[in-house]
This record gives C-alpha cells, structure tokens and sequence, in this order.
C-alpha cells in the first residue's frame, strides 16, 4: 500500500492499485485454508476491476527488436499504450484484428506499424510518430507473395482499416504506404477510412507511383501536414504532446466512451485534439 502511495500519490491509479492487491490477500488466504475462491469474491470483481483498467494509463514496450506481433489466431485490443524503442517493427498485425486506442508508437527501426494479409483494423486517438526510418509509419495491404519476386498468383485476404483522430507523421514524405494485391480490381478487398487525422503523403497520391491519387476521397476530413506546420512539442526529445500551436487542436471529432488521453487527462467534451495526448498548458 505505501508503495502503492509513494508510486502514484493521491490519484485513481493508488486507489485501483490497492483494491486489487488487498483483493489479492483476501483471495490467498482463502485459497490456502480452503482451496476455493469464493464466487462473491471473484464475480463482482470482474467488472470492478474492468472499470477501474479504464483509469490505469499508459502501458508500455519497449527495447525489443520488436513490439507486438498479432496473427489471424488471436485478437488484440490496445489502449494507452506505448510501443518505442525496437529494432523493427513496433506492431505487426498478419490477417488479425487489432483495435487500438490511446496508443503511441515511436522510435521503432521499421514500420511503427504494419499490417500484412488483410485482416480488420480500428485505431483511435493514436500517433505514430515515423523520425530517420527508410520506412514509413503505416503500411498495410490485402494479401502476400509467396515468393520475394512475386512470380506466383498473390494469396488476398480482405482488409478492413478504420482509422480516427489518428497522427501518422513523420521525416519522410510519404508516411502511408497501401499495397492492393488486387490492383484495384476487387474494391472490397480493401476498405480503408480515416477521419480527422493528420498524414502526411505525397508521393503515394501520384497513380504511376503510389498508386492512389483517391486517397483523400477515403481520408476526409484530412490534414496532409508539411514540415513547417506545428504539431508535436520536441521531437528530438521524444516528446510528442502537442506543441502550443499545435494543429491537431480541437481538430478531432468527440468519441463516446472515450474521455481520457493516454496519460489519463480528460479530453474537451465538444473539441479534442487529434492524436494520443490532449494538450494542456504546462
């Protein structure tokens, strides 16, 4: 309980962090003298516990050669969470389905994240962060090759990707790549939607290079931010709160369900900011 204290202060997270642990005592005790754990414990501290997850930002990976890998045989459900510092790439979902929310991805030697052989998707109030890769921070497309030249008939999965409220920028000029293995052929092969989010492409709107001059037909209402705009606080520090002049201020649209950032901060009920932190005045 002291460290309980001397780790979070007066906040939620001690409280939550106390309640579990002297639930935990109880169950131990019990579980010693009588080899049971009674339903009246257990039940009720299901959703309790649930609810009180909801006010414990802030998990994190790091210093790995990678973050998290999710395949078809699993689901995975992300929120404040941050992936930094790996060697490759921070997320890499294979036909999975991945929801995340509140997250923050940077530092990662690859794709901050990459999704491969379709699959269904959903980030909110998410930023990656993409600084001195050759790779962009997004990738995603709807099936592989076999081969490393691609001279057999793709194998295609569906993809399915809603992003919202969402920060995709970084150094390079093109921080989203798609692959439709389909060519266009199959337009429910891959389905993808961003709404009020940042990015920043260039390349991949030309139809002889990046093969998607429609990109903002599927990204509205979009920024497609330049160097000069102002967004994060200090990237050289690996700060990515918004800056003061921030452009993602009050750009995001108000999700239900969603109150908090990623530091646990309560967003503006009318006007968010777009991204995984809320700006506050320091």
């Amino acid at each position: 309980w002291l460290f309980c204290y001397l780790k979070f202060g007066v906040s939620v997270e001690c409280f939550v962090y106390i309640l579990f642990l002297s639930t935990l005592v109880v169950i131990t005790f019990i579980d010693l003298d009588h080899r049971i754990i009674p339903d009246k414990i257990s039940l009720p501290g299901i959703p309790i516990f649930f609810i009180g997850a909801l006010f414990i930002p802030d998990v994190g990976y790091k210093n790995s050669l990678f973050g998290i890998y999710v395949d078809s045989a699993a689901d995975l459900p992300l929120r404040t969470t941050q992936i930094y510092n790996t060697s490759g790439v921070g997320l890499l979902g294979f036909h999975a389905n991945i929801s995340a929310e509140n997250c923050l991805f940077y530092n990662n030697g690859n794709y901050c994240v990459q999704l491969a052989f379709g699959g269904n998707y959903n980030f909110t109030y998410c930023t990656l962060a993409n600084y001195g890769t050759n790779t962009p921070a997004l990738s995603f497309g709807n099936g592989i090759c076999d081969d490393p030249l691609c001279s057999t008939p793709p194998r295609i999965n569906p993809l399915f990707i809603e992003v919202k409220n969402s920060i995709i920028y970084g150094s390079k000029r093109d921080e989203i790549a798609i692959t439709d293995f389909t060519f266009g052929d199959d337009p429910d092969a891959l389905q993808y939607s961003f709404t009020n989010c940042i990015v920043r492409v260039n390349e991949l709107l030309d139809p002889l290079i990046g093969g998607f001059p429609d990109f903002f037909d599927h990204c509205n209402p979009c920024i497609n931010a330049s160097p000069t705009d102002a967004l994060f606080r200090d990237i050289n520090e690996d700060d990515f709160h918004l800056d003061t002049l921030s452009i993602a201020e009050e750009m995001a649209m108000p999700i239900p369900g969603i109150l908090i950032d990623l530091e646990g901060d309560m967003r503006d009920l009318l006007k968010p900011d777009i991204g995984s932190f809320e700006y506050k005045i320091e």
